[in-house]
């Protein structure tokens, strides 16, 4: 098991990371960001947001905002400061939306239950399929 393991991790298969509780280690205010960044802009703001360091997670979506991120926060006056002094000097944002997580209800990384999640209530493969190509 032990060679299995280290090959997958080698391999960029799988990755190996604990996970604080972050109230308890002072980070108190989870905070997702939405923003709505004009298209010329979202590869360089996605760019700069991924090197802030209260930043754990960031990435470019579809939709009617264009960047989605998770961060975290010691106070309401670090994620003020954060808004008005970083995110605020990156060309091209039209709108921010800032949601505060509240509680955590679920918190999970079962891949292969995910990835078999639809057969708990899909009929069959022919409909998976037919979803796909819709």
């Amino acid at each position: 098991i032990h060679r299995r393991i280290e090959s997958l991790v080698e391999d960029g298969v799988i990755v190996i990371r604990a996970f604080a509780n972050s109230r308890t280690i002072g980070l108190p205010n989870h905070v997702w960001f939405e923003l709505r960044v004009a298209l010329e802009n979202i590869a360089m703001v996605a760019h700069e947001m991924a090197r802030f360091k209260e930043l754990r997670w960031v990435g470019i979506i579809s939709g009617s905002s264009n960047i989605l991120a998770e961060g975290y926060f010691t106070s309401n006056a670090h994620l003020h400061a954060f808004v008005t002094q970083r995110l605020a000097q990156l060309a091209g944002i039209q709108q921010l939306d800032t949601h505060h997580v509240l509680s955590l209800e679920k918190f999970a990384f079962d891949w292969s239950s995910m990835l078999h999640a639809a057969e708990d209530y899909m009929t069959s493969p022919l409909e998976a399929t037919a979803a796909d190509d819709r």
